[in-house]
């Protein structure tokens, strides 16, 4: 991050663009797709970005911000303060992503908490992944415009340079207690399957609203992409390798998300529509959160298409929950449990699933 005088900081904006011109032209070439699309698409002076806060809800056209802010590091009481978009304040590094840094940040003006994702530009180009970056992008403005309460909120999008290379911020709520992976793994046994199957409804509520609102497939369904807010709410995030589809429509047989996490068809690189892919996944979450095991006790019974649940050796299941998993985890995605048929099920409905 460039360090930035109380005489220049007023005259930030646009500076991105400028200093592109100056910088190497192999470089500008390799992104300016990318920079073309975050400018003139998300910083479009009919964009609406919808932010949410504590106490209410607000709108904000980004009219103001027609072109993107740089970012800066002022001194503050002897201490160096990264400061992303002249709007948010980096507490801590919380975690590290396939492009960058994830950070524990303040918006100055609200005080209000948040999350931000950072992604360089340059290395999602020379991992060839630059059009994923895209494409998330276009997915949460999408997402943004209708929410769902436990789907992770993008406030604010925010494209700078760090250390010469151009980096794109996205901004997120903040969740307190982090990703169900963390919440499992402090667990001996599991989640009671009455927590589990209030973490499950949210979860199965959320996809629902993503394929029928939106006709996007999440594809990366894991309990590290599921993060938890101090009220138990929880919030489907990392849309990386999401994809919109046509329903009904074989779009795609790319190989996508954690091999664990997979549904037969992907590991067979055989042809999918989507949203069956998520249920699949939905269904590996649940027997994670209900045993503290995968259902598949190895990479290798996934991969050769042997895939025996090992439902028998879970006693401390109940006889309505067993039924539920069976049917999501069928191998035939054509007789697959829909989302619809989840939402129909015995254990899905009761208001409290008991032992």
């Amino acid at each position: 991050m460039h360090c930035a005088t109380n005489n220049n900081r007023n005259n930030k904006k646009g500076i991105i663009l400028s200093n592109y011109g100056m910088q190497q032209k192999q470089q500008k070439k390799l992104i300016d797709q990318a920079l073309h699309f975050v400018v003139h698409t998300l910083y479009s002076p009919k964009s609406i970005l919808h932010l949410v806060d504590q106490s209410c809800f607000l709108e904000r056209v980004l009219l103001e911000r027609q072109s993107p802010i740089m970012s800066n590091t002022v001194a503050n009481g002897g201490q160096t303060e990264l400061i992303i978009g002249d709007l948010y304040t980096v507490e801590k590094e919380i975690g590290r992503g396939t492009f960058g840094r994830v950070y524990l940040a303040r918006n100055r003006k609200t005080l209000q908490k948040v999350a931000i994702k950072e992604l360089s530009l340059q290395m999602a180009h020379n991992a060839g992944e630059l059009s994923f970056v895209e494409d998330e992008c276009r997915l949460l403005k999408q997402m943004a415009t209708d929410f769902h309460d436990n789907i992770i909120q993008l406030f604010d999008i925010v494209l700078e340079e760090h250390n010469g290379q151009p980096t794109l911020y996205m901004v997120f709520e903040y969740c307190e207690n982090g990703s169900l992976e963390s919440t499992y793994e402090e667990l001996v046994d599991g989640l009671s399957e009455e927590q589990a199957h209030s973490y499950f409804v949210q979860i199965v509520d959320a996809l629902d609203h993503l394929h029928k609102k939106h006709h996007i497939a999440h594809r990366d369904l894991q309990l590290q992409n599921i993060c938890v807010t101090n009220d138990k709410k929880i919030k489907i995030c990392d849309f990386g390798l999401s994809t919109r589809f046509t329903p009904g429509k074989l779009t795609s047989n790319q190989y996508m998300g954690s091999a664990m996490y997979l549904s037969p068809e992907v590991h067979k690189r055989e042809w999918y529509v989507g949203p069956e892919l998520d249920v699949w996944s939905a269904g590996v979450c649940l027997y994670k959160m209900l045993t503290g095991y995968m259902p598949f006790r190895g990479a290798d019974r996934i991969m050769t298409g042997s895939f025996t649940v090992p439902l028998e050796e879970e006693e401390c299941l109940s006889e309505d929950c067993r039924d539920l998993l069976a049917n999501i985890f069928h191998p035939d995605p054509t007789k697959r449990f829909t989302i619809a048929q989840i939402k129909n099920h015995r254990w899905y409905r009761a208001a409290g699933a008991s032992q």
